[in-house]
């Protein structure tokens, strides 16, 4: 899955952007935005990636371990899709957040 939304809204606020995604994404993702991308099917993100401010998680569980190495210290790594690693996190000196949001119908109609 790619988070298309994050994606097109970080270019629009001057963010360098890199997805995790499979290779017959790649040219997608690019076209949203992203600077590059990470094909995690043929290489470990965390061996393709180091020092990036934000990390933001859309899977959880073991997608959410292997984002940590990539975020350098001081800075976040956000899930929306299960519990933060906080005590991994801390080790690193990365602060963790979830992310929760309960849209309303008019905000998902604005998005549709």
């Amino acid at each position: 899955m790619v988070p298309t939304g994050l994606t097109t809204r970080g270019r629009e606020h001057l963010v360098d952007l890199l997805s995790k995604c499979r290779d017959d994404l790649g040219d997608f993702v690019l076209g949203l935005g992203a600077e590059e991308y990470v094909d995690y099917t043929q290489e470990d993100v965390a061996d393709a990636v180091d020092g990036v401010d934000v990390a933001f998680d859309t899977v959880g569980g073991e997608t959410t371990q292997s984002l940590l190495p990539t975020v350098r210290e001081g800075g976040i790594l956000v899930t929306i899709a299960g519990a933060r690693p906080e005590d991994a996190t801390r080790e690193r000196g990365v602060r963790a957040e979830l992310l929760v949001m309960s849209p309303t119908s008019e905000q998902l109609t604005h998005v549709a």
